[in-house]
């Protein structure tokens, strides 16, 4: 009788034994399964989209049904028209857009905002068009320049905060200044000077934050006073003098307060 006990006992723990095993294989098992699974669902999986024509007209990756890595879209003759890059379906990395095969326009997005340095070119010649800066959330800040196609500085303002705020010059071809003043969240305030292609002051006029308000003088090429009175609202308001070349006042006039 002690020796049947004994066995039961013996074969209870072999059970317990195989039991414990089969367990830790079951979960080992289930473990590496669900890493696997893991693994394939984080693959990306190759994307291509063609024209009728069966040419190529996207090639990118997605990952869970979304757009992810570099992506590239062609025109219908092979050339190249974009390359941008993306991280759960939003536009993240350096993107750039292509004209006739010569680039137009780069920079860099971050979760779907314009950041850092962008620039744009002229298509005919590839010059450089214009440089824009924008901050990590998007907003332009900093110097923004523009140019004509042949090269020279046409435009520079700075920006504040995502508007046009503080010195704003543009320029001739030749380089001499067109028109030069001061923004306040991007519209025009406070004197602003104009001036012909020889750099000789054309006119001035001054505003009160968008509105032309104040002061108005305008020259002759030769740099003598031409015309000068106030407006209001655009309109003009009180007396206003015209002179001649030599000086000599030709015309007065009062208008009436709007």
């Amino acid at each position: 009788m002690h020796f049947i006990n004994r066995l039961v006992s013996i074969l209870k723990c072999v059970l317990i034994c195989v039991i414990l095993i089969q367990c830790k294989n079951s979960s080992t098992a289930l473990k590496e399964s669900q890493e696997l699974k893991t693994v394939e669902n984080s693959t990306p999986i190759p994307f291509t989209d063609y024209y009728p024509s069966g040419n190529l007209k996207t090639k990118g990756q997605l990952l869970h049904d979304k757009k992810t890595g570099t992506w590239i879209s062609y025109l219908e003759n092979g050339d190249e028209k974009s390359i941008q890059n993306y991280k759960n379906d939003v536009l993240d990395g350096f993107q750039k857009t292509l004209y006739s095969q010569e680039l137009y326009m780069e920079g860099d997005f971050k979760q779907g905002v314009k950041i850092g340095t962008w620039k744009s070119y002229f298509k005919n010649n590839h010059q450089l068009k214009y440089l824009k800066h924008f901050d990590n959330n998007g907003n332009s800040t900093g110097k923004w320049e523009s140019y004509y196609d042949s090269g020279e500085l046409s435009l520079i303002e700075n920006h504040v905060n995502n508007q046009a705020h503080g010195l704003q010059t543009q320029y001739f071809k030749n380089g001499q200044i067109s028109s030069t003043g001061k923004l306040v969240n991007g519209k025009n305030h406070g004197l602003w000077n104009h001036y012909y292609d020889t750099g000789v002051l054309q006119c001035v006029k001054e505003f009160k934050i968008g509105v032309e308000e104040g002061v108005y003088k305008q020259y002759y090429e030769n740099g003598t006073l031409y015309k000068e009175g106030t407006k209001t609202n655009f309109k003009k308001t009180g007396v206003w003098k015209t002179y001649n070349r030599q000086g000599t006042i030709i015309e007065t006039k009062s208008y009436d307060h709007p």
